[in-house]
């Protein structure tokens, strides 16, 4: 099975991965296409634009379908993320990251922590290109 293949399939489970080794045919919008097809609920977040803790937790917050992100931090996501109810699980496909995981890693880090730490919201992130480590699996190179 190809990594996206087993992504789709629930051999990879909920949380923050990184796949550098995308073939160039998958680009975002395609990975969001296929994954649609798939059944899964799936979003895109385009990070290239963002350009800190703030403006990361906003755009997660909008992309996971919560609100109320009064003073744009990690508490008030993490707050937001343990009220979510019960859903199937989510794909949340980043691309353009690298800049503001290079400029903010311990933001990029907590924030990826807080919005997959949810048991009954399960969401699986995945990080499209190069970027920095960020200590997260590689699916590329499993």
């Amino acid at each position: 099975m190809t990594v996206l293949a087993d992504l789709l399939a629930g051999v990879t489970g909920p949380g923050a991965y990184r796949w550098p080794t995308a073939p160039a045919s998958y680009d975002a919008a395609r990975v969001v296409c296929v994954a649609g097809r798939a059944g899964w609920r799936v979003t895109r977040l385009v990070a290239g634009p963002l350009e800190g803790r703030a403006d990361l937790v906003a755009a997660l917050g909008e992309a996971l379908g919560v609100s109320g992100l009064h003073g744009h931090n990690l508490d008030a996501l993490e707050e937001r993320v343990r009220a979510l109810p019960a859903r199937p699980p989510l794909l949340l496909v980043c691309d353009d990251w690298a800049a503001l995981a290079t400029e903010h890693p311990r933001a990029t880090r907590g924030a990826l922590r807080v919005v997959t730490a949810h048991d009954e919201a399960p969401t699986v992130v995945l990080l499209l290109g190069d970027g920095p480590d960020l200590d997260l699996p590689d699916l590329g190179r499993r």
